[in-house]
């Protein structure tokens, strides 16, 4: 049996290469460390500037957040506001405790990682830049234990 420190250092290692490997194909990408503090307080803010909208994509985020958040769930505002200035506003919420107690998502270490679709078909209407907002809604000022966001948005190939 290989040493611990060892065996943790193989598996960051495979892990990084699996996050490069999937994120390589993204067009538009946005990624926030919420640092050593872990602690969400302040909206997050991005732009990406579309320049081609003749196919479909899919926008998705990778989020992580320690065992220790203290909620059962992380309810979210996901805002888009086009280049005419036309805002969209989704909420969701992400389950982090099932009703057992057990953790939703996957469990690596301390941290879970939570894969959600924001929008499977999502078409820009029109080109130029486009900002979006995401905010957690816990009622708090900061949500703890939060790692890191990663957002990003694929071409559909097969449309």
């Amino acid at each position: 049996m290989l040493p611990s420190k060892f065996s943790s250092m193989i598996l960051l290692f495979s892990l990084m290469m699996v996050s490069w490997g999937c994120h390589q194909n993204a067009a538009f990408e946005h990624t926030h460390d919420f640092g050593k503090e872990m602690m969400w307080s302040q909206p997050l803010s991005w732009k990406w500037n579309v320049q081609k909208n003749d196919k479909p994509y899919r926008i998705t985020m990778d989020i992580q957040c320690g065992v220790h958040y203290p909620f059962e769930n992380l309810p979210l505002e996901w805002i888009e506001i086009g280049p005419d200035g036309q805002r969209t506003s989704h909420e969701l919420e992400i389950t982090i405790r099932n009703p057992d107690g057990t953790f939703n998502g996957d469990k690596a270490l301390d941290y879970l990682n939570f894969d959600v679709v924001l929008d499977d078909n999502h078409l820009f209407p029109a080109f130029g830049e486009y900002t979006y907002e995401l905010k957690q809604k816990t009622g708090l000022e900061s949500a703890p234990f939060m790692i890191n966001i990663e957002i990003e948005a694929q071409e559909i190939e097969s449309y």
